[in-house]
């Protein structure tokens, strides 16, 4: 039996919400599935065809929700990022890790309501 570690630090919010990145400021942007953010990382879901490769430097743009209150307040995170992992699975999916190079502004490392509810869009 493989136990495998959690080596992230920090609170983390999971839930689904696009996200783009891109290879140059002003080129095409590729749209992916947000499946866990944190203070300096976030982690998506996308076609392995469409996948950035470990190593690669991307633009990376998103909003996250507010986790200091109670209403639907979102930020908004444009900014380069470095893709740390990359896994691919048996469906043609690949789920990318991304250690942002700005870390999210308004991020409580205290866990909130907001992990109670997975957001989807």
């Amino acid at each position: 039996m493989t136990v495998q570690v959690d080596r992230r630090s920090g609170h983390r919010l999971r839930f689904c919400w696009p996200l783009w990145f891109g290879y140059e400021e002003n080129g095409e942007f590729r749209r992916a599935q947000i499946a866990d953010l944190g203070r300096e990382t976030v982690a998506f879901t996308i076609d392995c065809n469409d996948a950035p490769q470990w190593g690669d430097r991307v633009l990376t743009r998103f909003s996250y929700p507010m986790q200091d209150t109670l209403t639907f307040a979102m930020h908004h995170h444009l900014n380069w990022s470095e893709v740390i992992r990359v896994d691919h699975s048996d469906h043609g999916r690949c789920r990318v890790a991304l250690r942002l190079d700005t870390p999210l502004r308004h991020w409580s490392e205290q866990p909130s309501m907001l992990d109670q509810t997975v957001l989807a869009v």
